[in-house]
């Protein structure tokens, strides 16, 4: 992105103006001082290091984990609050997560000054109620976060970063790459605490965390299932569906098929069965899924298929009453594999694709020793069948299923990820 035309630059400059007058005027600091008292400061305590979290979605899970095993105090601001200030100073159309960072030594340089004076007057409000020790976010891109990463070095605070970026399939690491290249974006934080040893290798190859920290410990929110016993298999009543319609799963037309094989059995069973049917479940990501799901299949809808669409059930709660768990690259799936649970992997159509597109793929060998790849809808509707039947058994054992996952984030039975991360933190701390 360059300077833009003429209209683009009339609008910075109103930006500018307007920053020039809230910093003139007292407005920087009682948007900072308003900020900093909507900190949440639960089951914070004195004597403990302090760490402000800028809270988001499955963040707010890891620090969840975080506050039952660690000792240290976790306030939260959520980072749409963050940033809310922020926009009155920044013009939307530089508001771009990792581009922005160069720009604020380039065509933003004049807006630093306004950035910097605000985060530091943000935490400076905060350490009146506890000292901020360090200041953890949930990426190292986001361009919100650059202003506090810029006062956090000004004022010797650690600035770190619990990522929520997996790098699961390699596409998804070249594509990092390419565009940390392309932003020319340098990361201004102390450390970054990752998934597994592949982030740390695609992390640290890159020229944007020269000379950072970069350390696995794998995310606490899996910690749960560490807690949770195994459901015996006879008191297992789920036949579950992880749905990935959505295109950017990069299969949907496969999952049309199976969805359409879904609804054909829970109606088969559901007409087989006066009582105790079995719960046919799909799993989607959020409430708002539901809808296209049942354009996509309206009979979905029927009450007598008695199938239900759930967002907000815990994996881990489905996934240890589940039969069968199907599903196509999502992370919910690679999670499954430490539920004692079938999973089966669609691999046919637009399903089949390249290793580099999967998460759980056909053609490695340590992928076929814990997950199923039905390679035809048929195929599907014979593990269906066995599942309904109660006589499919997951793959490998569990210790062999936690190994596996791991290369997506590090689960040990013998430590918690949380204690992991615990550690990190001090150790930042302490330089």
């Amino acid at each position: 992105m360059v300077s833009g035309n003429a209209a683009d630059r009339f609008v910075d400059l109103l930006y500018r103006v307007r920053g020039r007058f809230d910093l003139a005027t007292g407005g920087v600091d009682r948007a900072a001082v308003k900020l900093a008292r909507r900190i949440n400061w639960r089951n914070s305590e004195p004597g403990r290091p302090t760490v402000l979290c800028f809270n988001r979605a499955l963040f707010a899970k890891d620090l969840g984990e975080m506050r039952r095993h660690c000792g240290i105090n976790l306030p939260t601001i959520h980072s749409a609050r963050v940033k809310k200030p922020q926009q009155r100073w920044v013009a939307e159309r530089w508001q771009v997560q990792t581009f922005f960072t160069h720009w604020l030594v380039t065509e933003l340089a004049a807006t630093v000054p306004l950035l910097v004076r605000f985060a530091t007057r943000f935490l400076a409000e905060a350490s009146k109620t506890y000292p901020i020790d360090a200041v953890m976010a949930a990426n190292v891109d986001y361009w919100q976060d650059e202003a506090f990463r810029l006062a956090c070095r000004d004022l010797g605070i650690p600035f770190l970063v619990l990522s929520r970026e997996s790098y699961g399939i390699p596409y998804w690491r070249t594509a990092l790459h390419k565009r940390f290249n392309d932003a020319r974006f340098t990361f201004t934080g102390k450390g970054v605490a990752v998934a597994s040893e592949n982030c740390v290798r695609c992390l640290g190859t890159t020229e944007a965390m020269r000379g950072i920290r970069i350390e696995a410990t794998g995310y606490p929110r899996y910690d749960q299932w560490l807690d949770e016993r195994s459901t015996p298999p006879a008191a297992r009543t789920a036949i579950t569906l992880m749905s990935y319609a959505d295109r950017n799963y990069h299969a949907p037309e496969n999952f049309r098929q199976v969805l359409e094989l879904f609804v054909d059995k829970a109606a088969a069973h559901r007409a087989a069965m006066s009582d105790g049917a079995l719960d046919f479940v799909v799993k989607v990501k959020k409430p708002a899924d539901q809808p296209a799901l049942e354009s996509l299949n309206p009979r979905l809808r029927d009450p007598a298929l008695g199938i239900r669409i759930v967002a907000d059930e815990p994996l881990p709660h489905l996934v240890r009453r589940s039969r069968i768990v199907i599903g196509f690259n999502t992370l919910a799936m690679l999670e499954s594999l430490m539920g004692d649970t079938a999973v089966a992997v669609p691999c046919w159509g637009d399903a089949r694709r390249e290793q580099e597109m999967s998460l759980l793929h056909h053609g490695e060998p340590d992928d076929q020793e814990v997950a199923y790849f039905p390679e035809s809808p048929a195929a599907l509707a014979d593990l269906l069948d066995q599942a309904i039947a109660g006589a499919l058994a997951p793959k490998a054992s569990q210790e062999v299923r936690f190994r596996r996952f791991s290369r997506q984030s590090i689960v040990r039975s013998d430590e918690p990820a949380s204690l992991r991360v615990e550690r990190f933190i001090l150790e930042c701390l302490r330089g």
